[in-house]
């Protein structure tokens, strides 16, 4: 699955979520890239769970995926929701846009457009969120920058503490559909989710969803099997779903973009994402070592020097 920040939601393109299998270390050694599909369904069976982190029933529509794993395999999904850098920090311990139009007089297409506002604009926790963290590479590209020069994009930040415009509370829905968020930069599948909901909870909201037209990012939602997780056969069969053309679907309706190009999906659903031509401006974040460390660049930046603009 493919992620994408969009923007008024801006959005920015996505795909993170970690899934892990819940086995004793005595299956740490097990090859399962190795063994048969069958082999692997008849021990995910037996274990009858599978846990994961980060990929709740209402991101990316994983209810539904996590409904039919159990409804073909009997095997139960359990999720504690974090970011994705809780995740990987809790699994190395143990052993990642939607905008109320009632609050924009016009909506923004670009990060130029942001510039020229004089609303809030939401962007997360940059400490610790992956989305939020892409936010700041999509606008560095936007500005002129990129993941070599990221100057633009703290210039932009800056600019926008310094006229006190940065939003520093949470992306949670309720904040969404209370009216507290003008414009927020979240990922695509995101933005359409959070828009959804919101409308469905009052038929009166309306929210605008962009692509910045300047620049905006995609990156790969991966997941992780634990290799210490006490039922790993559980989380392979999980996964072997995820990838079928039925589980490539299922993220297309929650709004994600499928990492298998050659799945068709339906025209309903097609027809309720995002138009394709918006994501011209989407650049790929490949070097994943690279990206590692322009994160911890980031985070250093924005707390020594963004945050305290900002208070």
């Amino acid at each position: 699955m493919k992620k994408r920040l969009v923007g008024l939601f801006l959005t920015i393109t996505c795909s993170a979520g970690l899934l892990s299998g819940c086995a004793s270390t005595d299956k740490a050694d097990l090859n399962f890239n190795e063994m048969k599909l069958e082999k692997i369904e008849e021990m995910a069976k037996e274990e009858g769970a599978v846990n994961s982190v980060g990929m709740p029933d209402t991101w990316a529509n994983w209810g539904e995926t996590w409904t039919e794993i159990n409804s073909l395999y009997a095997i139960e999904h359990t999720d504690l929701d974090m970011s994705s850098a809780e995740e990987i920090a809790m699994f190395k311990e143990e052993g990642t846009d939607a905008t109320n139009d009632a609050l924009v007089e016009t909506a923004p297409t670009s990060f130029a457009d942001i510039l020229e506002g004089d609303y809030k604009v939401t962007i997360g926790d940059v400490s610790n969120a992956s989305q939020a963290q892409h936010a700041i590479l999509a606008t560095a590209y936007a500005m002129g920058g990129d993941i070599d020069n990221l100057q633009p994009a703290y210039d932009f930040w800056m600019q926008l503490a310094e006229q006190g415009r940065i939003d520093t509370g949470d992306t949670s829905t309720a904040r969404i559909e209370s009216g507290e968020i003008a414009v927020g930069l979240f990922w695509d599948y995101n933005s359409l989710n959070y828009r959804d909901n919101a409308v469905k909870n009052n038929p009166d909201a309306a929210f605008t969803i962009n692509i910045p037209s300047d620049g905006s990012v995609q990156s790969g939602y991966a997941s992780i099997i634990n290799v210490n997780a006490p039922n790993p056969a559980a989380a392979c069969l999980s996964r072997e779903y995820i990838l079928s053309d039925e589980g490539q679907i299922n993220l297309a309706i929650g709004y994600a973009t499928p990492i298998r190009e050659k799945v068709e999906i339906p025209a309903e659903v097609q027809e309720k994402r995002i138009p394709a031509e918006q994501y011209a401006s989407a650049i790929a974040v490949q070097d994943f070592e690279k990206w590692t460390e322009v994160c911890q660049e980031i985070i250093t930046y924005w707390e020594e020097n963004i945050i305290p603009a900002i208070q």
